[in-house]
């Protein structure tokens, strides 16, 4: 036997449609260049809700040359709801070695080493220097670093790298979904190197694909037997 849906269930359903969760897209310009005059291509996502923040970081510039386009850092200021404290609660990413050849190998995700600080409005995320910095993906043709220089392919004192994708939960008491990113910059390579980053406030994130459908389909299964039981 099908057991009907509440109503109340759909409606909840509707509501996560219709007031989807909003984000900060923090990214560089495009053209961005470091202080070597080398690209730089990375964004990241913010997402505040009540004393939580969580942080999607992704570097994109493919098949790096130097250690320079690495992340090491991101920083940002926040206006509205400004936390009291802040505490890392969770870091995932892949540790990434890069041989002499430009070849690869990624571990399993872990706790990523990165550290969290607070001062004022100011909230960083920061590498352990010098290992586990951010770099992108390799080259999409060849499947390997093949431009990468002596700063990354077969680099002891800092393999591994950090892959191309993080993701960081904060707890921070006071922020609420009201809070939002004010100024941003992506720390580079292990010196004091950084680069501006454009802003767009409140992104809405689309629901996953399989949950769309889910309530899509609870919400049609529901009107169905509505239907059927007015031409009763």
């Amino acid at each position: 036997m099908v057991r009907p849906i509440s109503a109340s269930l759909a409606a909840a359903a509707m509501l996560i449609i219709a007031t989807p969760a909003m984000s900060d897209i923090l990214s560089t310009s495009p053209g961005a260049i470091n202080h070597s005059h080398l690209g730089v291509a990375a964004w990241a996502e913010v997402d505040f809700s009540p004393n939580t923040i969580t942080i999607k970081v992704h570097n994109t510039e493919n098949d790096m040359l130097d250690i320079g386009q690495a992340i090491s850092n991101l920083s940002f200021t926040v206006t509205q709801n400004i936390p009291t404290s802040l505490s890392m609660v969770s870091s995932n990413g892949y540790e990434r070695y890069v041989a002499t050849n430009g070849t690869f190998t990624d571990q399993q995700p872990w706790f990523t080493g990165w550290s969290s600080s607070f001062a004022n409005t100011l909230i960083s995320l920061t590498a352990p220097n010098p290992k586990d910095l951010m770099v992108g993906p390799p080259n999409p043709g060849t499947g390997l670093y093949s431009s990468a220089d002596y700063t990354i392919a077969g680099n002891g004192p800092d393999n591994p790298f950090l892959g191309p994708d993080a993701s960081f939960v904060l707890n921070a008491p006071g922020v609420t979904s009201n809070t939002h990113v004010r100024a941003a910059q992506f720390g580079l390579g292990l010196g004091t190197d950084a680069v501006a980053l454009q802003i767009v406030e409140g992104n809405p994130q689309i629901p996953e694909p399989a949950s769309l459908t889910l309530l899509v389909g609870g919400g049609a299964l529901l009107l169905r037997r509505r239907r059927g039981r007015a031409g009763r």
